[in-house]
């Protein structure tokens, strides 16, 4: 039997991604709630059509203090239920459809941590496996800071049963997905 893969869509309710991000200003309330408001559901549409369990946090079900908590305690959460790998993305990610879907679950099924890095210097998508998973270790990542990506490939290599193995097959991951 294959290892069983989640997707855990982490954001933010659209009244409250509007009042993070003024997209058209901040006089604009009620438009920029409609921007986030498609946004999440066009990212929730395109989720349930990959036939992978979706689960939504927003701060409505989100537990925690920080980012970095309510982050860890999302995926924590998941893998109490019996997933063996979580695949974690965002509302902002409007590139999700050009990622390698089954790539990312066979790598994930492999026992191999998935990544996928942004501009910013953080993650737009974020595959971790149960074993490789430690919470205390995973909510104290530089979440939201611009050295994210480099700690959590590290992340992956320390706590991987196969560390180089798995940091081989992480990067060439990543530039295919940039090619």
């Amino acid at each position: 039997m294959k290892p069983s893969v989640a997707i855990l869509f982490f954001t933010r309710t659209a009244q409250q991604e509007a009042k993070e991000k003024h997209w058209l200003g901040v006089n604009q309330q009620q438009k920029n709630n409609k921007i986030a408001a498609k946004l999440i559901d066009q990212t929730a549409h395109f989720l349930n059509q990959l036939h992978l369990p979706v689960f939504v946090f927003n701060e409505e079900n989100q537990v925690g203090n920080t980012f970095g908590e309510r982050f860890s305690n999302a995926y924590q959460e998941i893998f109490n239920k019996g997933f063996d790998a979580v695949i974690s993305v965002g509302n902002d990610t409007p590139g999700l459809p050009q990622i390698n879907w089954n790539e990312a679950v066979n790598q994930l099924q492999n026992n191999q941590c998935v990544l996928g890095p942004s501009f910013n210097g953080g993650a737009y998508f974020v595959g971790i496996t149960k074993n490789a998973f430690e919470n205390n270790a995973f909510k104290n990542l530089p979440w939201q800071q611009n050295e994210l990506f480099f700690e959590l490939l590290s992340f992956c290599e320390n706590n991987s049963k196969n560390s180089h193995e798995t940091l081989k097959k992480l990067l060439a991951f990543i530039i295919s997905g940039l090619v």
